[in-house]
């Protein structure tokens, strides 16, 4: 398929994904409560909120915080069950009662479309390749490297044969889907592919549409890093960027 066809196919489909949203309701409104002041960064005022009922927003999503008369914006940093934590741009004291927030749900779309557009303009450098191969447009190259660097009889949690070859796959392949319901081990797989790739000198984006998991993929990193002594967990080799609950 040509580039330039699925640059149009994708922000077509987003084009109805936003009108779907806005012709559906467009702004969600939340209810959250017994706020408190629990950090300040960077001229922002970190509140964690609680909800009632668990609700599905993105990170980063951008808000309007209903507090009285007032109207104060700010975004979301992170949904974790029934704790939200919210980035305010203004001090609204030590404890706020309740509070309504009202978000846009369809703003990561609109970012993306953004993005799309970006790359079709050719404003970034941008790997047509690997991105063709990733979509199954372009066939890749599928491998299997077992010449493992990491302990794994070292490390805790313990390591299962099928996250093995998981991991096989993906040192040994340009493009790797890895898949699991919830508990299956995706993020220690991750881990250790992450350590894996360290050991052999390799830089690493890791990237989520959520702050959460990131920082739980982090935490295992840093944990393998720890337990072997490694120079990158003590060096500042390991870098986290944005915000973080």
């Amino acid at each position: 398929m040509d580039q330039s066809i699925l640059f149009k196919e994708f922000k077509i489909a987003l084009e109805q994904e936003i009108k779907y949203i806005k012709d559906t309701g467009g702004d969600a409104k939340f209810i959250l409560r017994d706020g408190q002041l629990v950090d300040t960064r960077g001229g922002n005022f970190i509140y964690e909120f609680i909800t009632d009922t668990p609700i599905e927003l993105e990170d980063d999503t951008p808000i309007n915080i209903r507090y009285g008369n007032e109207s104060i914006s700010g975004s979301i940093i992170a949904v974790n069950g029934l704790k939200v934590l919210l980035g305010l741009n203004e001090n609204l004291g030590s404890k706020i009662p309740e509070v309504v927030i009202i978000t846009s749900p369809y703003f990561l779309l609109e970012r993306l479309k953004e993005r799309i557009n970006d790359a079709e303009s050719k404003k970034f450098s941008f790997n047509t390749d690997i991105a063709m191969k990733a979509f199954g447009f372009q066939d890749s190259f599928i491998g299997e490297d077992y010449n493992f660097l990491t302990p794994f009889n070292e490390l805790k949690p313990s390591i299962s044969e099928e996250q093995k070859e998981a991991l096989a796959k993906s040192l040994g392949s340009e493009v790797t889907f890895i898949w699991g319901p919830p508990g299956t081990g995706k993020t220690t797989t991750l881990s250790y592919l992450a350590n894996e790739l360290l050991l052999r000198d390799k830089s690493i984006l890791l990237v989520s549409h959520t702050n959460v998991a990131i920082d739980n993929a982090l935490e295992r990193i840093a944990k393998i890093l720890k337990q072997k002594r490694d120079d990158k967990y003590f060096n500042g080799a390991i870098l986290r960027v944005g915000n973080s609950p």
